[in-house]
């Protein structure tokens, strides 16, 4: 990786934009190839620095991003004269008329250079490029201690687990019947199959646990909306000709009763972003006869355990070791609480601070 690569932008050449510019003009979508490159260089870094967490989410990886174009996500690297590149992610905020950018996480150097690193936040901070910036822990007592003001703290919808060490644990005969997996493994006409060509059985058995999946969002939860454009995106996306994505959809007889995806940022770095299953969904009636009918009510319990235990036996076998759940899942609280019950290290939680003294 080359550090002498031209820069979006020259650090002298901030002064002289405003924070549209910088996050419009100056900055790239992370969907483009270029910027696989520097996200991944972003997160490794930072993640080395201050620990689990340094990952962003899953929306601000080149993976999910190529599903779903989002473009209040963004990256832009900053010129030195000694030819390092500071990097600096953006996310666009627009909250009705407040609409602001700001930094996900400290600026890092590509030459590792502390003091640069500092000089950009403070000259973005200088010149309104930014009104805020959201840091881990170990970042929020840095912005402490340079004197940017503390904002607000954002609670974890995003958490860690160490895959290989935790599935030994839901691996153990105690947590698989307490969970009912013993009982769903035991179910022939329960299967799992990894999605890999495309056709249309498949096709039709994700938009029916779409279609299920939004009319219980609506009519039961009672959530407009926070959902449509991952579903959507997902709906159209190539998944069989991308290796990064891994797909797995889980039938009873020759009913769809789940559909999980995961992104695979690299070898051994996993973000699990949809989770549509029969438990969470308005479905019509299907015929069952009466053991049928016992073991679906069985599945709609506990089906989301059983992808879990399922999907996390796939990693290991794939050798991926970090896994994040829950950075795309929005703010569906039972969802996300539901995972950190089964298999969590670490709640990701985040600092706000504003970007003035």
């Amino acid at each position: 990786m080359s550090l002498f690569n031209d820069a979006h932008i020259e650090f002298e050449d901030l002064k002289n934009i405003d924070s549209t510019d910088f996050y419009k003009v100056k900055s790239i979508p992370i969907w483009e190839t270029e910027a696989k490159e520097f996200i991944d260089f972003y997160n490794v870094e930072r993640t080395n620095r201050y620990g689990i967490g340094g990952t962003l989410p899953a929306e601000f990886s080149h993976e999910y991003q190529k599903i779903c174009h989002d473009g209040l996500r963004r990256i832009v690297t900053i010129g030195i004269d000694d030819g390092d590149r500071v990097i600096v992610v953006i996310k666009r905020v627009q909250f009705f008329q407040n609409i602001y950018n700001r930094i996900e996480g400290l600026p890092i150097s590509m030459g590792r250079n502390g003091q640069i690193e500092k000089d950009v936040l403070d000259e973005i901070a200088k010149c309104g490029l930014a009104a805020k910036v959201s840091g881990l822990h170990d970042e929020s007592l840095i912005l402490t201690d340079r004197g940017y003001e503390f904002s607000e703290k954002v609670e974890g919808y995003n958490y860690y687990s160490q895959i290989p060490t935790n599935f030994i644990r839901i691996d153990k005969n105690k947590w698989k019947h307490k969970k009912g997996i013993k009982r769903m493994l035991a179910m022939e006409k329960l299967t799992m199959n990894l999605l890999q060509n495309q056709n249309a059985h498949d096709s039709e058995d994700i938009q029916t646990l779409n279609e299920g999946f939004s009319k219980y969002k609506k009519e039961v939860q009672k959530i407009p909306k926070g959902w449509h454009k991952l579903q959507k995106s997902m709906s159209k996306y190539p998944y069989w000709a991308d290796d990064n994505v891994i797909c797995y959809m889980f039938r009873y007889k020759e009913i769809p009763v789940a559909f999980v995806v995961y992104i695979l940022v690299n070898g051994h770095l996993t973000h699990h972003v949809i989770n549509k299953t029969i438990g969470r969904n308005l479905h019509e009636e299907y015929e069952l006869n009466g053991e049928e009918q016992i073991e679906f009510e069985e599945i709609k319990k506990r089906i989301s355990a059983f992808t879990h235990y399922k999907t996390m036996q796939d990693m290991v076998k794939r050798g991926v070791i970090d896994g994040y759940f829950g950075g795309a899942f929005g703010n569906d609280g039972k969802t996300l609480k539901t995972y950190k019950s089964i298999m969590t290290d670490h709640e990701i939680v985040h600092y706000i601070h504003k970007l003035k003294k």
